[in-house]
């Protein structure tokens, strides 16, 4: 790939930009390369940005796993070895905070503008009541890992947290956290209280659901593998299952309603109302590729070919892990997770991630008039599919094909064609990903065989 190529590939210039500074160049004109390469860079803030996602620099090296909006110009991340970042200026400059702790932090959440908790690896629990700008350690009365399962803050006074096999709840602000009972065969996944008495909780194929600060507890459902869940009253919920997708209920559980299909495993799940929801969805394959991370819509009163909008081209030419989403208002809302990049192209970038959406929308990828778009047509198909490029220019590539469970049915290799038409009449009717890899670049769509 020349340099040149680059103008279509913003995200991997500006980190290459960003650390062009600490660089050392020998024999080269830096100040000429330097002059070339910013005007590179202010060419490329006239391309569209298709995806609504804008990269923040973060100024952090560390994995990014959670994130709270406080307000829409006020977000708290936190991540990996204590890292703590808070903005008040929607993202414009993200600071570090003392976090008191090289431990890895995990979950966030405020109750108000001041208090919040955040936790993390070997029993970490840290609070703030000045609104993210100083933390401090309590004491919840062990040292488990709190990576699996997560943190439920109801005030200023009840929280509750989680491990794989226990709940504690603390009524006084963290200062003393006591066992909550829960059933002793059930490995504990998710957890989320909407009020000190009303919560939910999963395991790996149930959730249950409490009346009562968790005294008792009550199976909602064993019907399906469940995943991410998401509760936006004590009634209106959104869970994921690993078979089917996205489910809703608005009786508190008794009865779900299908929503739709979601791309690989949702890693996060977040809504603001009861008919948009969003994900952040890992496809990990078992073709040896690394796994594709994407972002996901769905809008449940929006037309049929709008309802549900994917997004697995987020960071560009950065390999990119997204682990949180959260949105502060229908139009602002932030993502985090861990950008890479380790190629021919520049010295290796490692950075934490931060991408801000202020419209509330996106396009689908596929849809932009990008230089290596891929058309895949029909979709739904029956008989067969297309595999095009929009750039008409005979180059290699490979096209692969694998099933819901990862599993390969198709893989072949192509030199010098433009297109690739596929016999799809023996695969089962289903969902399938189609993965194409060109100019070292992989692209992952969606295509439903009927």
């Amino acid at each position: 790939m020349h340099f040149n190529d680059l103008i279509w590939h913003g995200l991997k210039v500006r980190a290459i930009v960003r650390i062009l500074p600490m660089l050392v160049l020998p024999k080269i004109d830096y100040l000429g390369f330097m002059k070339k390469t910013i005007t590179l860079f202010f060419i490329l803030l006239t391309i569209p940005f298709y995806s609504q996602w804008v990269e923040q620099v973060s100024g952090v090296t560390e994995p990014l796993n959670d994130v709270y909006c406080i307000a829409q110009e006020v977000v708290v991340v936190v991540g990996n070895a204590g890292t703590i970042l808070k903005t008040t200026d929607g993202g414009a400059h993200w600071n570090q905070k003392m976090s008191g702790t090289t431990r890895d932090l995990i979950k966030v959440q405020f109750v108000n503008a001041n208090t919040g908790f955040a936790l993390g690896a070997n029993g970490s629990v840290l609070k703030t009541i000045d609104g993210g700008e100083n933390w401090f350690a309590v004491n919840n009365g062990g040292d488990t890992n709190f990576y699996n399962c997560g943190l439920s803050s109801v005030s200023e006074n009840v929280i509750y947290i989680c491990s794989d096999y226990w709940i504690k709840k603390s009524t006084d602000g963290g200062a003393n956290f006591e066992y909550v009972n829960f059933p002793l065969d059930q490995n504990i996944e998710n957890l989320q209280f909407l009020d000190e008495q009303i919560g939910y909780a999963s395991g790996p194929n149930t959730l249950w659901k409490t009346m009562n600060g968790g005294t008792t507890w009550t199976l909602i459902t064993s019907a399906y593998s469940i995943g991410a869940f998401f509760f936006l009253d004590a009634d209106t919920g959104f869970i994921y299952t690993m078979s089917n997708g996205i489910y809703k209920t608005t009786d508190g559980g008794a009865t779900f309603l299908y929503v739709g299909y979601s791309e690989g495993q949702v890693q996060d799940l977040f809504a603001l109302n009861e008919n948009v929801i969003w994900e952040i969805n890992g496809i990990f394959l078992l073709c040896g590729c690394p796994p594709a991370y994407c972002v996901t819509k769905t809008d449940i009163m929006a037309s049929p070919q709008n309802q549900q909008i994917t997004n697995c081209d987020v960071g560009g030419e950065l390999d990119v892990e997204l682990n949180a989403i959260h949105f502060a208002s229908d139009t602002k809302g932030y993502m985090v997770g861990y950008a890479s990049y380790t190629g021919t192209m520049g010295p290796a970038v490692v950075i934490g991630a931060i991408y801000k959406n202020t419209t509330g929308t996106m396009l689908d990828v596929s849809k932009a008039a990008t230089n290596d778009a891929v058309i895949i047509y029909p979709n739904p198909a029956s008989d067969q599919i297309i595999v095009s490029f929009t750039e008409q220019v005979n180059q290699p590539f490979s096209v692969e094909i694998t099933n819901c469970l990862g599993e390969k049915v198709f893989s072949k290799s192509y030199q010098s064609e433009s297109a690739a038409t596929i016999e799809v009449a023996s695969f089962s009717k289903g969902i399938y990903f189609v993965i194409i890899v060109r100019q070292e670049k992989r692209l992952v769509q969606k295509v439903v065989i009927e």
